[in-house]
């Protein structure tokens, strides 16, 4: 077992120190290579024509992304806009985070709002907390400079944005400190977005080294939409572990259909999805 802090970072830079558990545990491979193996390898799935590797490790040697001389290891500083309510997309980042090699990456997780309920112990990296409700006062422009410090300070190598605030404010702040990858996750069909939203993508595409989008249909509208260029747009698939799948055995689903007085011979079908 490993301790993770959880900073919570204030206009007067106060740290309250919290203690995470969890295993710290990564397979071989890029973080390029990773990510696109929780999808091509897991789910059998081609991720796309492109290749998310390639493009990734030419934008980090390109850009020549350096480590600290005491941890030689790439920095990614994940960037998400709260961690209120556990989806999709925060559990393939938590998935994402655990299951880097060690040995060649350090993780954080950085943002702006976070619900106390959480269970920190699925996050394997420290966590940082800079309380932020608006990116235009005081308090943003202090937040801007905690993360320009902090990508400065600890070397972050890779800037891995999800959602709006964090791709159009946070990322490009990180990018113009000196980060020299920064990479957005596209999860949607831009079902949040406001019209400034759409006009900030389309002004500031140029800035993003690769675009992860989640289905073939997302990676579509984000090139038409945003008006990005193909060659930097890759299709990432959710990943899912076939070991816990696999693990629910037979006569657990054996039960379930008595639980639920479901004959045998009754096709079952299931739809998945999130109700907010």
């Amino acid at each position: 077992m490993s301790d993770f802090p959880l900073t919570i970072l204030t206009s007067s830079s106060t740290i309250i120190p919290f203690s995470v558990a969890g295993p710290s545990r990564s397979p071989a491979g890029s973080y390029a290579c990773r990510t696109s193996e929780m999808s091509t390898i897991i789910n059998n799935l081609a991720a796309s024509p492109e290749s998310s590797a390639s493009s990734l490790e030419k934008a980090a040697q390109a850009n020549g992304a350096a480590a600290t001389k005491a941890d030689p290891r790439r920095h990614i500083l994940f960037i998400i806009d709260e961690l209120c309510e556990i989806g999709g997309a925060e559990r393939v980042l938590f998935k994402m985070i655990e299951m880097l090699p060690a040995e060649k990456f350090r993780s954080s997780l950085l943002t702006f709002r976070i619900n106390d309920e959480v269970d920190f112990r699925q996050i394997h990296c420290p966590v940082h907390v800079m309380p932020l409700k608006r990116t235009y006062d005081w308090n943003a422009l202090k937040v801007a400079r905690q993360i320009r410090n902090f990508v400065r300070r600890e070397k972050v190598s890779i800037v891995h944005t999800f959602f709006e605030t964090s791709d159009l404010w946070a990322g490009p702040i990180a990018k113009l400190s000196g980060c020299p990858v920064l990479i957005s996750s596209r999860r949607d069909l831009g079902i949040l977005r406001s019209r400034r939203h759409n006009i900030g993508y389309r002004v500031l595409r140029r800035m993003y080294d690769s675009v992860l989008a989640v289905s073939p249909q997302v990676r579509d509208f984000c090139i038409q939409q945003d008006r990005l260029n193909p060659a930097r747009v890759q299709t990432l698939f959710n990943g899912l572990d076939m070991e816990s799948a696999s693990a629910y055995k037979v006569e657990k689903r054996g039960a379930m259909r008595k639980q639920m007085n479901i004959p045998e011979d009754v096709p079952v079908i299931i739809t998945v999805g999130n109700i907010r």
